[in-house]
């Protein structure tokens, strides 16, 4: 019986060694898993700085853009403007262009338009594709007499300028009109 309660010791020290040995296994399985969790907070935590410095960042480069806006707006309106001065300068430069191109046109129309003989002066309006002004003016209406259609305002003014310079040359040739109308200005389309 001495052995058997020996035996029977041995086996409680055997259980309460194996179930030292569990506990310390939970135990060590429990650091494992707070050592497991705090490897992972440390990296959300990484993560979460990473994420924050980077919003930081954008947050900063949109201050900055903001800034940069109103100073994009007055350059954009500076270029507007040169543009819009361009444009004027550019027209400048056409009507000039214009007027140095129709001088000799002008003159050679003035020459046709005022077949001078014996003193007299004849008529030139059929010389010209579309006759009088008045007639191609007529052209550009309808039936009802409403314009079907509308002269540029480059042409109009055109138009005006080459009327005046013709008025210009017939006095600068020593003859006076004294009756400047529609009917009387010859027009030829180019």
């Amino acid at each position: 019986m001495l052995v058997e309660i020996k035996g029977s010791k041995e086996r409680t020290e055997d259980a309460k060694d194996v179930g030292a040995l569990r506990e310390a296994k939970a135990k060590l399985e429990k650091r494992d898993k707070i050592v497991e969790l705090k490897k992972r907070f440390e990296e959300f935590e990484h993560k979460y700085n990473e994420v924050e410095n980077e919003s930081k960042e954008r947050l900063k480069e949109l201050e900055e853009s903001q800034v940069k806006i109103p100073g994009l707006h007055e350059t954009i309106e500076r270029s507007y403007a040169n543009l819009s001065n361009l444009e004027s300068e550019n027209h400048v430069l056409h009507q000039e262009a214009l007027v140095a191109s129709t001088n000799e046109d002008l003159t050679k129309e003035a020459e046709i338009g005022l077949g001078v003989f014996d003193g007299n002066v004849a008529p030139g309006t059929e010389v010209f594709d579309n006759g009088s002004l008045r007639a191609y003016l007529h052209k550009l209406e309808d039936d009802t007499g409403k314009e079907k259609e509308y002269l540029p305002l480059e042409k109009l003014i055109n138009m005006s300028l080459d009327i005046a310079r013709g008025m210009e040359y017939i006095l600068s040739q020593g003859l006076v009109n004294h009756d400047t109308d529609i009917q009387c200005v010859v027009f030829r389309q180019h």
